[in-house]
């Protein structure tokens, strides 16, 4: 429900969302398994990329942030997780921290796996950094 926009009450209270959660049956190897692991693991990132920017629509920009960087802390390299952390700091008129969260992502990308963070993403910081945080 997050995802598609219609949260359940309560869907929006950060203490239900831990990223251990994202460990769906520990030590199991089966195929059908791995694939339910795999499932579940990418409906949750994708429910809190959507509870943070729910949040930050909200202006709960602390939650918000909190929410976005659990989605970074569990899967590093995915960017639209970082994309959703640099906006909500950005919705918070917080240019520096967005502007540190896209490097660290962008060192951590080319030392990883040798590419640049998308043209998307890099508008974004650069749109940002251009209007200043007075119009972020």
């Amino acid at each position: 429900r997050l995802i598609s926009g219609r949260p359940e009450p309560g869907a929006l209270d950060l203490d239900q969302w831990h990223p251990a959660y994202l460990e769906l049956f520990p030590g199991w190897y089966d195929d059908w398994a791995l694939f339910e692991r795999e499932h579940q693991r990418q409906l949750l990132l994708h429910a809190l990329e959507a509870l943070a920017r729910q949040l930050s629509a909200r202006n709960r920009g602390a939650e918000a942030v909190t929410a976005a960087m659990t989605a970074v802390a569990a899967e590093p390299l995915r960017e639209s997780a970082q994309c959703v952390l640099i906006e909500t700091h950005l919705g918070e008129g917080n240019l520096c921290e967005a502007r540190r969260a896209y490097h660290v992502y962008r060192e951590l990308a080319l030392r990883e796996l040798d590419v640049e963070p998308s043209p998307r993403l890099s508008a974004l910081i650069a749109r940002a950094t251009r209007q200043g945080p007075s119009r972020v």
